[in-house]
C-alpha cells in the first residue's frame, strides 16, 4: 500500500514501476495470466529479463487449473458488448458504427432462428457462424471479414486515443469486436468448438453471446513442462493422473506428496441422504418437493449456520418454491451477489442460512470463519454438482474420450464435479478447532463419486436411507460436540 502510494504521489503508474521492478525480486505474486497468457507472459518478462528455465513456479488453487485454463482462453463477444460498440462508433464519429449494427442484427437472427433459450448452448458446426457474418456484410463491406476485423481493430484504436485524451479509460468495444472476429477466422484445430449461448440481460432482455472455446488446456499448461520446476498445489488435488493427463505435464518430470488430513477427524461428520438426487433423467417436481422437505427437515435440527450448495441456479430456484418458510434468515446467492454480502448475512444474524450454488462466488476460494472460528456449523451439497449438460458439455465429453479412452469420461464430468464438492465442503472446517457437518444430499455418492473421495472422506462417511436416522445423527453429534463445548 505505501509502494501504491509513493508512486501516486510521484505521478508515476504503481504497475509499469512494478514492471520495472521485477529485475531485483527474488520472488513474484502474480495472477494466473502472468504465466498462461503468452503475450502477457512475453511482455512482462521481457522487461524483467526473466527466462522460464531459471524459474521455480508455485501455482496455488491447482485443482482450478483446467477449468480456468479453458476459460481463460475462451474468447467471445455479446450482442451487448456490439451494442455498446455501435455506440460507441456513432459518439466519436466512426464509419463502423452501420457495419456493427447490422453485425448485431446477425447474431441476434442467428438466436432466434436457432431458438436458443437463456443459459442455453449450441454449437455452431464448421464454417457457419464466419459465412453467416460474412454474408451480412455483402452489401455494405465488400473486403470480406478478415479486413473488416482488421479495420475494427484500427477504428478501435483512433477512439482508444480519444478517450484518454478525455482523461476516460482506455478501452474500445469496437476494438475488441475487431480481436474476436480476428481470432474467429484464424485456423482452427479439432479441440476449438464455436457456439451461440442465450442470456438474460439486466433489463429482462434475451440476448446472445457467440464464442470460440478450448477444449483442451493442455497447449496453455505446457509452459509448466518449459519452467525449471513446478509445484501444483491444492487441498483438492485428488486425482493426480487427472491433472497430469489433462494438463500435459511431462509424467518423467512428477512426482507426488500427499499429506493426511490436517484436523482431528473426529470434529467433522460426514453424512449422505442417500434418499433423494438430482440426476438429470430423475427430475421432476415430485423429487423437487421431496428435496424441498429434507432442507427444511435438516435445518429444524441441525443448530447454527448452514450452507446449502446446489448444482446450479436452476435446480436452487426450481427446489426454491417449495422450500416454504425455513424459519431462519435465508440468503439467496445471484448474479449480483459479493462474498461481502454473505460474510455480512452471517455475522449479523443468528442461525442463517446461505442457499448457493456449487462453483459459484462463495463457495471456493473464500473463509467464513473470524478470530474465533468458521461461522458455519454445517454444508450440505444438496445433489452432485455435475457440469450442466448441453452441446459445449457434449463436445468436451467427446474430444476427452477420443483423447484419452475410457478415462476420458471420468476426466470431462466425474472429476471437475468431485471437485466442486470438495470445494463447497472446504468452507466448513478451517482450523484444528472447528466442528461441522458435511452432508451430501444424493443417492449417487455411493457409487463411482465415492472412490474419487480420498481415505479420510471414505472412512468416515456414512450413508442414510432414511432421513428419520439421518437426523438422528446429526442430533447425536451435535450432543458431543456441546459435551466437548
Amino acid at each position: 500500500m505505501k509502494f501504491f502510494e509513493l508512486c501516486v504521489d510521484l505521478g508515476l503508474c504503481p504497475y509499469e514501476v512494478s514492471k520495472l521492478l521485477l529485475k531485483k525480486a527474488d520472488i513474484i505474486v502474480g495472477s494466473y495470466n502472468y504465466l498462461f497468457m503468452d503475450a502477457i507472459r512475453e511482455s512482462i518478462f521481457a522487461k524483467a529479463s526473466i527466462h522460464l528455465e531459471d524459474i521455480i513456479c508455485v501455482v496455488d488453487e491447482a485443482h482450478s487449473l483446467p477449468n480456468y485454463l479453458t476459460e481463460l482462453t475462451t474468447e467471445a463477444i455479446s450482442t451487448v458488448s456490439l451494442e455498446r460498440a455501435f455506440k460507441e462508433c456513432e459518439r466519436y464519429g466512426s464509419n463502423a458504427a452501420e457495419y456493427l449494427k447490422s453485425f448485431s442484427t446477425v447474431v441476434k437472427k442467428l438466436g432466434e432462428e436457432l431458438r436458443v433459450q437463456p443459459d442455453e448452448i449450441k454449437l455452431l458446426e464448421g464454417s457457419h457462424l464466419e459465412d453467416v457474418l460474412s454474408d451480412s456484410l455483402d452489401a455494405s463491406y465488400s473486403s470480406g471479414l478478415s479486413e473488416f476485423a482488421r479495420f475494427l481493430q484500427e477504428e478501435g484504436e483512433a477512439i482508444r486515443s480519444m478517450k484518454i485524451s478525455e482523461g476516460l479509460p482506455p478501452i474500445s468495444y469496437t476494438s475488441r469486436v475487431g480481436v474476436f472476429l480476428e481470432h474467429l477466422i484464424e485456423p482452427k484445430s479439432s479441440n476449438f468448438v464455436k457456439y451461440i449461448e442465450g442470456f438474460t440481460f439486466r433489463d429482462g432482455s434475451l440476448n446472445y453471446r457467440i464464442g470460440l472455446r478450448l477444449l483442451d488446456p493442455s497447449p496453455v499448461a505446457s509452459v509448466l513442462n518449459d519452467v525449471y520446476a513446478t509445484t501444483l498445489m491444492s487441498g483438492t488435488l485428488w486425482d493426480m493422473d487427472y491433472y497430469v493427463e489433462v494438463l500435459g505435464l511431462d509424467r518423467s518430470r512428477v512426482d507426488r506428496l500427499e499429506l493426511p488430513y490436517p484436523f482431528p477427524e473426529e470434529n467433522r461428520a460426514i453424512f449422505v441422504d442417500a434418499t433423494v438426487t438430482t440426476k438429470f433423467t430423475k427430475r421432476c417436481e415430485e423429487e423437487w418437493m421431496k428435496i424441498a422437505e429434507h432442507i427444511k427437515i435438516l435445518r429444524r435440527a441441525i443448530e447454527g449456520a448452514m450452507a446449502f450448495f446446489f448444482p446450479s441456479y436452476e435446480v436452487m430456484n426450481a427446489v426454491k418454491q417449495y422450500c416454504g418458510d425455513l424459519e431462519t434468515p435465508v440468503i439467496y446467492e445471484d448474479e449480483d451477489t459479493s462474498f461481502e454480502d454473505v460474510y455480512g448475512f452471517l455475522k449479523t444474524n443468528s442461525n442463517p442460512t446461505i442457499m448457493a450454488v456449487a462453483r459459484g462466488k462463495v463457495s471456493e476460494g473464500v473463509d467464513f470463519s473470524d478470530e474465533v472460528g468458521s461461522l458455519l456449523s454445517s454444508v450440505v451439497i444438496v445433489g452432485l454438482p455435475y457440469p450442466k449438460k448441453t452441446e459445449l458439455q457434449d463436445a468436451l465429453t467427446k474430444y476427452f474420450v477420443e483423447k484419452f479412452g475410457e478415462k476420458g469420461y471420468e476426466y470431462a464430468n466425474l472429476n471437475p464435479c468431485v471437485n466442486a464438492l470438495a470445494q463447497a465442503a472446504g468452507r466448513l472446517i478451517r482450523r484444528p478447532e472447528d466442528k461441522g457437518m458435511i452432508v451430501i444430499m444424493d443417492s449417487r455418492t455411493t457409487g463411482r463419486i465415492a472412490e474419487k473421495l480420498p481415505e479420510d472422506w471414505r472412512r468416515n462417511m456414512r450413508v442414510f436411507r432414511k432421513v428419520e436416522n439421518l437426523v438422528k445423527a446429526v442430533k447425536s453429534f451435535q450432543s458431543l460436540w456441546k459435551l466437548e463445548s
